[in-house]
């Protein structure tokens, strides 16, 4: 969180750097992934669960531990490894963080402000009918 009138100077420094890996060519393992992960300046990779499902023909719902998915997923954390990169992915849930983070994944986005706002709405909703 930085800023000021010298941010242009520190902002290179502050950043990171990921490639987004959204479709079946970025996922080929034996050419483009790898190739990916080890550009200079390069952070890391990032990924959305839904990415390898829409390329890779699962399609958008499919979950995380599908196997294609899965086995997707598995090859940007590999990738990443081996190059000495951050391996990131979105998740639709608390339990896929931690599933995720136990694969490999150090940069890991459990879910987003409209999936929280929609749980605790719905969990303020449940007390004010419940007469609580």
């Amino acid at each position: 969180m930085y800023g000021g009138r010298d941010y242009p100077q520190h902002a290179n420094a502050q950043v990171l750097a990921f490639a987004m890996i959204k479709t079946a060519s970025g996922l080929d393992a034996l050419n483009a992934l790898d190739a990916i992960a080890a550009v200079p300046h390069l952070d890391g990779l990032f990924v959305g669960p839904s990415n390898p499902g829409i390329a890779l023909g699962p399609g958008p719902g499919a979950q995380y531990d599908h196997p294609v998915v899965a086995e997707a997923l598995q090859r940007v954390a590999s990738a990443c490894t081996a190059a000495g990169k951050v391996a990131g992915v979105w998740c639709g849930s608390a339990e896929m963080a931690h599933a995720m983070s136990n694969t490999g994944y150090r940069f890991v986005v459990p879910g987003h402000d409209v999936i929280w706002l929609q749980a605790e709405m719905a969990r303020r909703l449940a007390v004010v009918r419940s007469g609580a």
